[in-house]
């Protein structure tokens, strides 16, 4: 099923009409212009494991995750590239770092431990 919108083109698969299973969503227009999802969905949010590509839109700070999520949020084990080129692996909560990980710093350098 291809869904088109004015701002968005959303490939995937539905249940009753409502973005489930596995699907890419391209932004093609407004403030995230150039935003990409794929990955698996539920009741219409991002859910379970998925890749967020961030690096074609102008405004964002950061350029991927890749990991869980939970109804469109960051949740679970992934990997944060930020566009300064800071890297984080580790757990995340609520779109946040959370929990045990390591952030890598463009200079070599890293921190490891726990976030809150």
């Amino acid at each position: 099923v291809v869904e088109n919108s004015a701002e968005q083109i959303y490939e995937c698969q539905q249940v009753n009409g409502i973005r489930s299973g596995y699907g890419i969503l391209w932004q093609t227009g407004g403030s995230l212009k150039g935003f990409e999802y794929r990955g698996e969905w539920a009741a219409g949010n991002a859910s379970g494991y998925g890749i967020d590509n961030y690096a074609n839109v102008v405004s964002a700070n950061s350029s991927s995750h890749e990991g869980v999520f939970i109804a469109g949020r960051r949740a679970g084990p992934g990997v944060h590239v930020f566009r300064s080129g800071h890297r984080f692996e580790g757990s995340f909560k609520d779109d946040q770092p959370s929990g045990y990980g390591v952030m890598f710093y463009p200079g070599g350098w890293r921190y490891e431990g726990e976030w809150v």
